[in-house]
């Protein structure tokens, strides 16, 4: 009886850590460019989330800035009064501040409507993680700046600023 001695197949410990060693170097070179695309995806979601929560601030702002006077601007608070012989109400744009129940500081655009005594008519977020909000006027356009909280709270600011002329015949009151 003959016996075949086969060699058996298989890597050596050599060609093994030489394998390794290249995929290692492989992985080295690689990592930083899926960590650069990372950075990106994420300023870029971080950017395109605030900037629509500024838009649909600028809307509001917007409508009611061509609807009604201006009747005060300052840089954290605009004041429109109701035009016409009409019932006399106002309406002002503020940011408010508060804690929420997991200790997280929130924002927000809010919007109140007041009576002539007043009173609060209405009140309504129009816009969440809203920081900043300023306005000035020049001339007879009123300039409206916000900065808006990124989904990882940096402040991303939204330009370019909304410029608006208002309707009213008086424009933009001077201070």
């Amino acid at each position: 009886m003959s016996r075949v001695l086969r060699r058996q197949a298989g890597y050596t410990l050599v060609e093994t850590i030489v394998a390794m060693t290249v995929g290692a170097i492989v992985i080295a070179a690689v990592f930083p460019v899926f960590l650069l695309l990372y950075r990106v995806e994420t300023t870029w979601a971080n950017a395109s989330q605030a900037r629509a929560s500024g838009l649909i601030a600028e809307d509001s702002l917007l409508r009611d800035v061509r609807v009604y006077e201006v009747e005060r601007s300052e840089p954290t608070l605009l004041l429109l009064r109701a035009l016409g012989t009409g019932p006399t109400y106002s309406v002002t744009y503020s940011v408010k501040r508060w804690i929420d129940s997991s200790g997280q500081v929130r924002t927000a655009l809010l919007r109140t409507v007041r009576d002539k005594d007043g009173n609060v008519l209405s009140q309504r977020a129009v816009a969440h993680g809203i920081r900043t909000f300023t306005t000035g006027c020049f001339g007879s356009t009123l300039s409206v700046s916000l900065v808006v909280d990124g989904s990882d709270g940096t402040p991303v600011p939204v330009s370019p600023d909304l410029l608006v002329t208002p309707r009213n015949l008086k424009g933009c009151p001077t201070p």
